[in-house]
């Protein structure tokens, strides 16, 4: 069974954990806020998610990552990265400009 865990902000890398799920049979998506409730063990393959955004990866996976970086999963671990949304790009601009 795969675990898919993303850590996003504005449900692009939810979306990009969902298209994963319909190549991947078999597979769960959970949002990494419930990371808690997880036996890592239950699973064969791991895929985290996260987003980018001002040039760093999302606070909640850095925190996860800092508090689960010593445990030795026993599965295959895989990543992905989202950034911004085309859509929103234009805020993400202005946003910059303006600071």
């Amino acid at each position: 069974m795969t675990l898919i865990l993303y850590f996003g902000h504005f449900g692009t890398t939810k979306k990009v954990a969902e298209i994963l799920k319909g190549y991947l049979p078999d597979s769960v998506c959970i949002d990494g806020s419930n990371y808690k409730k997880i036996n890592f063990n239950d699973y064969n393959q791991i895929i985290f998610g996260s987003n980018i955004r001002d040039s760093k990866l999302n606070k909640r996976f850095l925190k996860f990552y800092k508090k689960n970086k010593k445990f030795n999963y026993v599965a295959e671990t895989y990543a992905y990265i989202c950034s911004a949304d085309e859509n929103k790009a234009n805020e993400y601009i202005k946003k910059k400009k303006n600071t």
